[in-house]
């Protein structure tokens, strides 16, 4: 945490601020957003206009893009929580989003833990805000992402798209001002090293005494007071010995010649402490859910992405004048997203923790749960959609006669299962890991949507491919979707 000298010259430490801070957080961060998704909301219909390319080839180019930058999180995470601190990140990574845009997501991603950090964990109220500041955050930002699908995608596809990806730069700028106004209240958590050469670190210790005997096998109190277990930083929270993945507890065993006089470990390779191991623990520990997660979001990307290609060849006039651009149709889930969040977080949270006696209504994982669930639902209904399009008539460029508002019923289920999955899988990972690599737990949560979006391309190969033997038509048809893309939004 940050210290500051009082009137006296008297240093004292500063105090998380709550939700003081969070209008410069938030406000920075929906400005962000807004420029992300303004640059990448359009991206297939960009590429496939003024590059040539088909529908096909287009999206699945988009989800590599999309799955290199959700990477980029893993090394936001890397130099926030090792060694630049989360305000650090925020500054290079500003800076650096002029000269790529792969330095912005990093930026943007780790700004859930920074906000995070502004609530002080020890405090019962600050506890219960951190819980609504994860609900209210997203909700900030689905808005945020629906005026990208609506203001920003409309300026690019119907006035010019030099304007509409100049405006995305022009807020990036403005956010952050933002950010920075605010500087004097925030809390900035000081590096702690490389998780990842501490997790190396436990590996190779607990490998290298494979065959000693840990003390106390059954007794893990006793256990840890044999083993290795140094003091910790200040304001560090100290994570005590659990019998789980005990295997890797014999990295702690203190063999003769382990230790310098000054209590330190000789070899760091050869002796780590109790709280490293603990905090390796933390991250197997979420391998399941992170697992999950992954296959949540293939099931969302895809549905996502299918959703927008039906709804090039769909009727998409609104009154005489106007047609919605294709992208647009994703404000539906965003929309959805930010009215279903705070009616979640008012009244049914509240509600289900009468009956079910838990703070939050319900655990995350059964948020989780839910959200996976309607996520079924939702391609299950996507399904239907799509065979009622291809059962409907088409004309000789490939659209149907039925409205694009068809596609309704299957956003507002993807932003309706987002505001339980995502939500509830963010919260999950930052009560997981130690705070002082909270900027990790964010960075795996994006790390299982990038995966998705590199699995989403050779599934939709593979579609396209078994959709189109014996001369069938393929669902995804490249010719006819391209033609009445480029006659309704070449302006």
């Amino acid at each position: 945490m940050m210290d500051e000298e009082d009137v006296n010259g008297q240093v004292q430490e500063r105090k998380p601020g709550g939700w003081k801070t969070m209008p410069y957080i938030l406000a920075n961060e929906a400005a962000s957003k807004i420029a992300i998704y303004g640059v990448t909301a359009n991206l297939t219909i960009y590429m496939s206009n003024y590059f040539n390319m088909t529908l096909l080839a287009a999206n699945n180019v988009s989800s590599i893009f999309s799955g290199f930058f959700q990477f980029s999180p893993l090394v936001g995470a890397f130099l926030s929580d090792s060694y630049l601190g989360h305000d650090s990140s925020h500054t290079v990574s500003f800076v650096a989003w002029f000269q790529a845009s792969e330095m912005q997501y990093i930026r943007s991603r780790t700004c859930v833990p920074f906000g995070a950090d502004q609530f002080d964990k020890t405090d019962e109220q600050h506890e219960k805000e951190t819980k609504s500041y994860y609900n209210w955050y997203y909700a900030l930002i689905a808005g945020a992402i629906f005026i990208a699908y609506t203001v920003i995608v409309y300026i690019q596809s119907e006035v010019s798209w030099p304007i509409g990806f100049g405006i995305p730069a022009g807020l990036m700028a403005f956010s952050i001002v933002i950010f920075f106004l605010g500087t004097k209240l925030y809390i900035h958590m000081v590096p702690e090293g490389s998780i990842f050469t501490s997790i190396a670190q436990v590996l190779v210790a607990s490998i290298l005494k494979r065959n000693l005997r840990l003390p106390y096998p059954d007794d893990v109190d006793q256990q840890e007071k044999r083993l290795y277990d140094p003091p910790i930083s200040v304001g560090k929270f100290k994570l005590r010995l659990t019998k789980q993945f005990r295997f890797l507890n014999k990295a702690a065993i203190i063999r003769d010649g382990d230790i310098n006089q000054n209590g330190s470990p000789k070899n760091k390779w050869a002796l780590c402490s109790i709280q490293s191991i603990e905090e390796l623990k933390c991250l197997i520990r979420i391998i399941p859910v992170w697992f999950s997660g992954m296959f949540y979001f293939l099931l969302l990307t895809q549905l996502f992405n299918f959703t927008n290609l039906q709804g090039i060849s769909m009727y998409r006039k609104l009154g005489p004048h106007f047609t919605i651009p294709p992208s647009s149709i994703y404000a539906i889930c965003y929309l959805a997203l930010t009215l279903f969040i705070p009616l979640y977080d008012i009244i049914l949270v509240p509600l289900a923790s009468k009956i079910t006696k838990i703070e939050g209504g319900i655990t995350v994982l059964q948020r989780q749960g839910i959200g996976i669930f309607i996520i079924i639902i939702a391609n299950v209904v996507g399904a239907l959609v799509a065979k009622k399009v291809q059962d409907s008539s088409l004309s000789s460029d490939g659209r149907t006669s039925l409205s694009v508002f068809w596609l309704t019923p299957q956003l507002v289920l993807i932003g309706v299962s987002q505001a339980f999955n995502d939500v509830g899988q963010i919260e999950f990972f930052n009560t997981q890991f130690p705070e002082h690599i909270s900027a990790l737990a964010t960075a795996v949560f994006y790390a299982s949507m990038a995966v998705a979006n590199y699995l989403c391309t050779p599934m939709v190969n593979i579609v396209n491919s078994v959709t189109s033997k014996n001369g069938n038509r393929a669902w995804l048809n490249d010719k006819s979707l391209s033609a009445d893309l480029t006659s309704s939004t070449m302006s």
